[in-house]
């Protein structure tokens, strides 16, 4: 009687095990964000479209009409485990809640948070929607900073500079005198979009704001940022300028940033694509909090686990006694 209750109670103890352990890591898949179907209206649309993440396409589903997103889902990412997995996890339900495509990628993972953004601005746009009517702010192939020429003396100089950039050659085209910089354009046609697109879009504007190559590069696009900042360099010395003498660029300061700009160069060349690939090498310390929040929950998982499976030879013990 004793070994006939065994079986049995084996069985349900394993499958509670394995429902708890199943149950714990659905919670990590990619969220689905969305009101009930009853709330959803006869002219709202189901749509899909991809975009390109760190390792392969992520496609989101989206029910949206022109007013609102009643729908948001991941369907299909193979993005890396415990970084782009996290804006898989979270940024849905950040889209659905603000309504919007304007909100703040997952730290760690700017490559695969701006792929579901990309992915979720396509299917608007593939439904008849205006993208731009939920935030959404498309990444042009390069940007000239709006200045009145008229500004520009007429002993100003236009030169132009090129350096290697992710893709391909990033050009630079800077006008400029001795001391002020009045214009600057880059382009680069093989830079990764919203990516590489992103720094050849901003970095001119802050170059000219500044009046110095010493900006900031684009969160998620260090080379060719980097790649802009060279190319610029080139074209001031071309000019017969020196890149060091505008505002912003003391001379020590100026050795210090070079050295930091030469190694992190150096660092790029090394790992050029997991440094605009792999949100880790961008964020330093804020991927690393990701990876330990991974931990955490991995050990949580493993502790639940444990007190499963505590339980369950605790009640064979008991029905084996009895």
């Amino acid at each position: 009687m004793k070994k006939n209750n065994m079986l049995p109670l084996c069985v349900i103890a394993v499958g509670v095990v394995a429902a708890a352990v199943t149950g714990f890591q659905a919670r990590n898949l990619g969220t689905s964000s969305s009101v009930a179907k009853s709330q959803i209206p006869g002219d709202a649309v189901t749509v899909t479209a991809s975009a390109q993440g760190m390792v392969g396409p992520v496609t989101v589903e989206l029910i949206a009409n022109a007013d609102k997103i009643y729908s948001i889902n991941v369907i299909e990412a193979n993005e890396t485990e415990n970084i782009g997995t996290l804006a898989v996890d979270q940024l849905p339900a950040s889209i659905f809640e603000a309504n919007s495509l304007d909100v703040d990628g997952v730290t760690g993972a700017t490559i695969t948070s701006n792929a579901i953004k990309s992915a979720s601005a396509q299917a608007l746009e593939s439904a008849g929607f205006d993208p731009a009517a939920f935030g959404y702010k498309a990444a042009g192939a390069a940007e000239t900073t709006t200045i009145d020429t008229s500004d520009i003396p007429a002993d100003a100089t236009t030169a132009t500079g090129e350096a290697q950039g992710l893709g391909g050659p990033v050009q630079v085209e800077i006008t400029a005198t001795a001391d002020k910089i009045y214009n600057v354009v880059a382009t680069g046609e093989n830079e990764t979009p919203n990516i590489g697109t992103m720094a050849l879009e901003q970095l001119p504007g802050a170059i000219v704001n500044a009046n110095s190559l010493e900006v900031d590069a684009i969160s998620g696009a260090t080379i060719t940022s980097n790649a802009i900042i060279e190319a610029a360099k080139q074209a001031l010395e071309s000019a017969g300028f020196d890149p060091t003498s505008y505002s912003g660029a003391g001379s020590a300061d100026t050795e210090k940033s070079d050295a930091e700009a030469a190694d992190s160069k150096s660092a790029d060349a090394e790992t050029k694509t997991a440094t605009e690939t792999a949100e880790s090498a961008e964020t330093g310390s804020s991927s690393s909090d990701g990876q330990a929040s991974a931990g955490v929950t991995s050990a949580n998982h493993d502790a639940a686990a444990g007190k499963l499976t505590g339980a369950a030879a605790y009640l064979n013990r008991y029905y084996t006694a009895v």
